[in-house]
């Protein structure tokens, strides 16, 4: 019969001198190296085979990463999360924000922040990876609020006509980078009146 062993180890006995194929399961991944000894009925061991060396792929996926947190500031978001663990090793993380990938870390790194982030709200998922490219499953899921820190431009060609008590006001509108919401009238420095985001006009009487 034969003996097979992988490094050092007896992983097999096989009985008869006609098999000469044999499979070695439940391996982990990685790369392993096997030979084979032949055996007699006295018990006498051949010297070793030459090696055969395999490599089993790695298929399994680490962990979801957990307790993802996200915190915003002026036009960005910090995010800090628990790490995730595999069978050979995570890698990094690949960070996802609205299901879109917006950046990674690399090795044991569980934070990231997010800059030039536009105001609003958006979810944010976070996905370990290991040395094979398996993607572990989202974490939970962070949603966060980054505030709009960024004003209107100012009103322009502002218009007064002049009538029986009262002032007639024209101008035109202002942009902004999430939406202007309406103006407000100021006559000498004191607030008199408000019009809604499409108005450009406004009589003060």
């Amino acid at each position: 019969g034969y003996r097979v062993y992988a490094g050092d180890t007896e992983v097999a006995s096989i009985d008869g001198a006609t098999t000469t194929s044999h499979t070695v399961t439940g391996l982990a991944a990685g790369t392993h190296t096997f030979t084979v000894r032949a055996i007699d009925a006295a018990g006498n061991l051949s010297g070793h085979s030459a090696a055969a060396t395999a490599t089993v792929p790695d298929t399994v996926k680490p962990t979801a990463p957990s307790n993802l947190t996200g915190a915003s500031a002026l036009g960005q978001v910090v995010l800090n999360w628990d790490g995730s663990t595999d069978n050979v090793g995570v890698t990094g993380y690949r960070i996802y924000r609205n299901g879109t990938q917006v950046g990674s870390v690399l090795g044991a790194i569980t934070t990231f922040t997010h800059t030039g982030v536009p105001s609003g709200s958006a979810d944010y998922t976070v996905r370990a990876t290991d040395a094979a490219g398996n993607l572990s499953d989202p974490s939970n899921t962070a949603t966060v609020n980054v505030p709009d820190a960024q004003k209107p431009t100012a009103p322009w060609w502002l218009r007064a006509t002049a009538g029986t008590g009262q002032v007639v006001l024209n101008w035109f509108g202002s942009t902004d980078n999430v939406g202007v919401t309406g103006y407000r009238i100021y006559r000498n420095g004191t607030h008199v009146g408000t019009v809604g985001a499409a108005a450009r006009t406004y009589t003060d009487t």
